[in-house]
């Protein structure tokens, strides 16, 4: 296949763009983006301008809450050996099964410590309010060479991730849901023409070249956002493409602008003999879409009822200050001067005949029934949405029992059940993209640092590479990490300590959350408080051998033969008496 030029790259960009106009993303994107900020009334004209505007922002409220109850699980990813045949009589087979099991156990302790260095949380939290809002979240990994890391052994690179609006990327085949089955994915960038320039001179593009990068007016057709569309003076900014494809089953890259190949197309694993198999994306739907690899979000069918709701409560306010400050009719030539709202006005009648030459308008009466549609569209829209006060914890309190806690979770859980399974496979893809740039691009031993089960760090010599050919299960682990969550487990913690005396101090306050208490300071005084008992024993036996010493054989055989002559020594003993 004969490698593109950069302006088929760019028509291929092109054709994106079209698409995405076809399905009037661009459009509705900016406009879901300006509902959940609060620009939720359009211009005023001059038969509006005196309208009340308010904005009672129900879309960030819904996208907020439910976006809340997908993150609010704890979860990581747990690498185990893929199945192999346990076969004690082969040494090979048991030492490859030796192999395997520790390379899980390195490459979920480190996946752990990635989490972190890429702070996999944010991205999440990112994504998905990209997800809930617009409709498709999309996680993009790269490697940084610009990262430097390691105290005795240096090494030089780390993953690196961030999320992607749903309008700078582009796929061949959006009908495709499978991202992984594309024949090639396009991202763009808006970045300084400077920083092209400098990648370009760093991939030894000719000076010929070079001075073609420039930026024009089809650098802005693929801008959706107001905010996206204003340059700042002097900031010239060129849109740069990436465009991933595979090629014999391997994952490979190239970046153009709309006139010069910045990249050449490139193995992104730059000579590993195990390739990456897998776009280093990954892609997650809201609700979906038939046929169509982009998803559905929140705001699309809330729109609708935020205007109304906007517009009843803005027409109450109306009707209000219309009340309060009703019209004044007047006749002509009886009104001579300009009416203010100053209190105990004295307002002069200039007609000499006639009454009621200057009066109030007389209102329409007030009416309930806006407010009381208002609040109906208001719970009809949280019921539609799942987000009810069960959900929004508003109806629970700190006495409420355990069993009532799992009952309105479960409850609540039940309209995001489907988006959190959604959200749970994603994170086990990224799992996989993980997996792949630990077997290819750490190829090099480095010293790195983990979480030990006591969450404690500890320094662990890791080299993916060594299993490139090692076949792993990946699951992800779930975890309780929600106030309610927290507050159930504390419950059946207290009740295995107290009640069924099944644990003890320090397993009890081992296993409650992190947040709850200074555990570390809990447990250093409670060994101190141990230590110093066990102390205070050890001298009353040394001190009751002491004591025993002194007697005459007549004496200690009464006092062996008689418990209760042993107990009053004891007492002795402590009250710093000796004798019997």
């Amino acid at each position: 296949m004969a490698k593109l030029t950069a302006m088929d790259i760019w028509r291929e960009y092109q054709d994106g763009i079209e698409y995405q106009n076809s399905m009037s993303f661009g459009r509705k994107w900016a406009e879901y983006q300006r509902f959940i900020n609060g620009d939720q009334w359009p211009a005023p004209t001059d038969a509006t301008k005196n309208l009340p505007r308010p904005v009672f922002n129900i879309c960030r409220m819904i996208t907020t809450q439910k976006s809340s109850n997908v993150l609010n699980e704890n979860i990581t990813m747990q690498f185990t050996a893929d199945e192999l045949v346990d076969d004690s009589t082969d040494p090979k087979q048991a030492e490859l099964i030796q192999s395997a099991s520790d390379g899980a156990t390195q490459f979920t302790a480190y996946s752990r410590t990635l989490w972190e260095k890429v702070e996999q949380s944010q991205l999440n939290e990112d994504a998905i309010e990209d997800a809930s809002s617009l409709g498709t979240a999309v996680w993009h990994y790269q490697w940084n060479s610009d990262i430097v890391g390691g105290t005795g052994t240096i090494y030089i690179g780390e993953i690196d991730g961030e999320t992607l609006d749903p309008s700078n990327i582009f796929f061949k085949n959006p009908k495709c849901q499978d991202l992984q089955k594309q024949p090639s994915i396009i991202i763009s960038n808006d970045l300084p023409i400077a920083e092209i320039i400098e990648l370009a001179k760093i991939n030894k593009v000719s000076q010929e070249n070079i001075e073609k990068i420039s930026s024009n007016e089809e650098d802005k057709q693929g801008k959706i956002y107001e905010a996206d569309k204003v340059e700042a003076k002097g900031n010239s900014r060129v849109t740069l493409l990436t465009r991933y494809f595979k090629k014999n089953g391997r994952v490979y890259w190239t970046k153009s602008t709309n006139s010069v190949i910045v990249q050449e197309e490139t193995d992104l694993a730059q000579g590993s003999e195990r390739g990456f198999r897998l776009y280093p994306i990954e892609i997650m739907v809201w609700y979906k879409r038939k046929k169509c690899i982009y998803g559905i979000g929140e705001i699309e069918g809330l729109i609708p009822n935020q205007k109304a709701i906007n517009f009843n409560i803005g027409m109450n306010l109306l009707s209000i200050q219309e009340t309060a400050w009703p019209k004044i009719y007047a006749k002509l030539g009886a009104l001579n001067q300009q009416i203010t709202n100053t209190p105990g006005e004295i307002i002069t009648d200039n007609l000499i005949n006639g009454s009621d030459n200057i009066k109030f308008m007389q209102p329409p009466n007030f009416s309930y029934m806006p407010g009381i549609l208002t609040d109906k569209i208001l719970d009809l829209t949280r019921t539609a949405t799942g987000v009810t006060d069960v959900a929004t914890g508003e109806k629970l309190g700190a006495s409420i029992s355990a069993a009532a806690i799992i009952a309105l979770q479960n409850q609540a859980k039940v309209p995001i059940e489907a988006i959190q399974k959604r959200f749970y496979r994603s994170q086990k893809r990224i799992g996989r993209i993980w997996e792949e740039f630990f077997k290819v691009r750490y190829n090099i031993e480095r010293s790195v640092v983990i979480k030990d089960d006591n969450n404690q760090n500890m320094p662990m010599k890791f080299k993916g590479s060594d299993y490139e050919k090692t076949n792993f299960d990946l699951k992800i682990d779930v975890g309780p990490s929600s106030q309610f969550s927290e507050g159930l487990s504390t419950s059946i913690y207290e009740r295995l300590f107290y009640d069924a005396k099944s644990i003890d101090l320090n397993i009890f306050i081992e296993m409650l959350p992190d947040n709850a208490i200074q555990k570390q300071k809990l447990k250093r005084l409670i060994k101190e408080k141990a230590d110093r008992e066990q102390a205070a024993i050890l001298k009353q036996q040394q001190e009751i051998e002491q004591a025993k010493a002194s007697l005459s054989s007549e004496e200690l055989a009464e006092l062996n033969a008689n418990p209760q002559i042993m107990q009053q020594v004891m007492q002795g003993v402590g009250g710093g008496q000796v004798g019997v």
